[in-house]
């Protein structure tokens, strides 16, 4: 999905996440739910998730996807670029201001150089996506059992829901620590 790209292109592909039909797979998929969920919108129940990085960690296999081509013997043009976490730092953080750019945010469309990096940050997420797919498939030989995958689910909805806290008894044991720690 391209944020230069005329909106069109985002509208298939909310109704495409929408579309209570189809699988969502991702690595790491709390983090595309959470994106889905409080910045777009998007209601999704994670029980329509597939999380190939679920799969690695249940066979103790690294959980980070730049760790995970070279552990399981992908050819290494399906390995996770390196390149990304400073194009990622460079669109989606925000940017300091100085008194010649008083930009908070740098956009794809600001200038050549960004419009430049846009292409790269693009391809990098192209890669991301071919080595999901490469360890994906590496993975799925393997089936997790069905008691795996639910109580993945119920830890991200306990995650998401929180757990209930009594403010009355935090309260009073921030006063009993500073009550102990006077004497």
């Amino acid at each position: 999905l391209d944020q230069t790209q005329p909106l069109g292109e985002l509208d298939r592909f909310l109704d495409c996440i929408e579309d209570e039909r189809n699988t969502l797979f991702a690595w790491n998929s709390g983090f595309e739910w959470n994106i889905l969920s409080h910045v777009l919108k998007v209601d999704t129940s994670f029980d329509r998730y597939v999380d190939p990085m679920v799969m690695a960690r249940h066979m103790a296999l690294p959980g980070s996807l730049a760790q995970i081509g070279p552990v399981i013997g992908l050819d290494d043009d399906l390995w996770k670029h390196t390149t990304g976490k400073a194009l990622i730092n460079f669109f989606c953080g925000p940017r300091k201001p100085t008194k010649r750019d008083l930009r908070e945010r740098n956009l794809p469309t600001d200038n050549e150089k960004t419009r430049e990096k846009w292409e790269q940050f693009r391809q990098y997420n192209v890669q991301d996506v071919k080595a999901e797919v490469a360890a994906y498939e590496w993975l799925r030989r393997w089936d997790m059992p069905d008691e795996e995958w639910d109580m993945w689910f119920e830890d991200r909805r306990i995650n998401e829901r929180g757990v209930p806290v009594s403010l009355a008894a935090i309260d009073n044991a921030v006063r009993l620590v500073d009550d102990i720690t006077a004497d």
